[in-house]
């Protein structure tokens, strides 16, 4: 994605918000990786899919950070 799918917003509340929703499921994943070391199960599934958010959250908080949004 580019630009184009980009509109203004107000940066620092939106860029807040998008920042404890990557600290939340960030801990999330920290949750499954001591859940592995306790138990010897880890659930890649759910971990995969904890990873994906976060990479998304963090594109868009890089897009926020440089005052656009994605629409």
């Amino acid at each position: 994605m580019i630009g184009e799918n980009f509109k203004r917003l107000n940066r620092n509340s939106d860029a807040k918000k998008l920042q404890d929703k990557i600290y939340e499921l960030k801990y999330e994943c920290g949750k499954i990786y001591t859940e592995c070391r306790n138990t010897g199960h880890f659930d890649h599934v759910k971990h995969d899919d904890l990873s994906k958010q976060i990479e998304k959250l963090e594109y868009h908080l890089w897009g926020t950070r440089n005052g656009m949004r994605l629409t």
